[in-house]
Order: C-alpha cells, then sequence, then structure tokens
C-alpha cells in the first residue's frame, strides 16, 4: 500500500523560535506522558515538553493575537481544505495548545471535529493557556490515537490531521503499517490526510516516508 496516494503532504515541526534566558515559565506539571511546560517570551507563549529554554515546540501564540498562526507548518496543514473545502467530519489526533482547532472551528463552525489527546494534561493546558474553546461540534477524546482509529467506523472522516509527538518523535506505533491501513480504511473515498513529520534530516525519515 502507497501511503503517497492519498496523503495530502508531509510536512516539518516548527524549530524556528529561539528561546531566551528572558523566557518566563508560567506553568509546569508531569505525568505518565512526561513533562510539559508553558512559557512566554517575546510576546508569545509555548508550550514544550522540553525545558526552557529549548528552540522544539509544541505549540505557540501570539499574545496581542491569539487567532494568528505562529507555526508555518499549521497554516500548510490547513491547505488540505483546497482539496476538501467543506468537510463534514474532521479528525484531528493531537492537540497541543489547539491552535490548528481553534482555526478550523473558526473557518468551519458546523463541521463535526472529533479531537484524539492521549494526555488529559494537554488538554487542560490548551484551555488554560491556549484559549482553546470547543464548540457543540467539537469532540475530544482522551486516548491513545492508534487505539481510536483502530475502532472507528469506517469512512468516518473527510479530513484527518496527525500532529502527534513525544518529546523525541513521532509515537512509533503511528509508524506502522496496522496504523497507516486504520487511517486509510476511516478516510472517505474522497477525503485527504496532512501529517506533521520531522522530514529528512530525521533518522526514521526513511520508514516514514515509504508507509
Amino acid at each position: 500500500m502507497n501511503f503517497k496516494s492519498w496523503i495530502a503532504l508531509i510536512v516539518l515541526i516548527s524549530y524556528d523560535l529561539a528561546i531566551t534566558t528572558a523566557s518566563s515559565i508560567i506553568y509546569n506539571t508531569a505525568n505518565n506522558y512526561g513533562s510539559k511546560w508553558v512559557y512566554e517570551t517575546n510576546n508569545e507563549r509555548c508550550l514544550s515538553f522540553l525545558k526552557p529554554p529549548t528552540n522544539i515546540h509544541q505549540s505557540c501564540i501570539k499574545l496581542d493575537n491569539p487567532d494568528l498562526l505562529v507555526f508555518d507548518y499549521s497554516k500548510m496543514m490547513l491547505a488540505t481544505l483546497y482539496f476538501k473545502p467543506n468537510p463534514r467530519k474532521i479528525l484531528i489526533i493531537g492537540l497541543g495548545g489547539g491552535s490548528l482547532p481553534n482555526a478550523l472551528i473558526k473557518l468551519l463552525p458546523s463541521t463535526q471535529i472529533d479531537i484524539v489527546e492521549i494526555d488529559p494534561e494537554v488538554a487542560a493546558i490548551a484551555k488554560n493557556y491556549f484559549l482553546f474553546k470547543p464548540t457543540g461540534n467539537v469532540k475530544i477524546f482522551i486516548e491513545d490515537g492508534f487505539e481510536f482509529v483502530q475502532k472507528a467506523t469506517a469512512e468516518s472522516y473527510d479530513l484527518i490531521f496527525i500532529d502527534a509527538f513525544t518529546e523525541d518523535y513521532v509515537p512509533s506505533s503511528f509508524l506502522t503499517l496496522d496504523f497507516v491501513s486504520n487511517v486509510k480504511r476511516i478516510l472517505t473515498k474522497t477525503g485527504t490526510v496532512s501529517v506533521n513529520g520531522f522530514g529528512k534530516k530525521n533518522k526514521r525519515y526513511r520508514l516514514e516516508s515509504t508507509l
């Protein structure tokens, strides 16, 4: 099975926002899924799974313009709407700070959006620190994305966004044929998938790009 036949794009996680020693940590917690840090610097509030200073972020917002998408990869993922401009149902795996879901909620207020996030603390952080405001059309599932797609009904989603990371990389279960097969199974015949990955510099690029 050729993943490229039905995937829209593979994009890079953002590294381009340098954290300085002037960063102000406003929240830190840890659980079985690792540490989470929320901090502010240069008019931005960011979430990272690594202790600041770091240039690896899971999510960032502009404090003076929270609706602005900070990362290029988020803007690129929204390009899937050119393939499917009026999706009936969307699946997002990986919440982060909720920037992508917030944008989709504003653009598509009547579309049903299912969000899968394995870490309940990340969901709480998105609501408490990143202005994530799910509407009545949005359902949040606190569970493993691999298990979610295993049990989801066939041909359920017109758009699927996969934006899930540990502190190191994409979860290993997402780099399996089982996961890819199930994602394809729950995608409608004219649906589109968008995936955020690390790109060629990562040692797992060949595996990820050939699935």
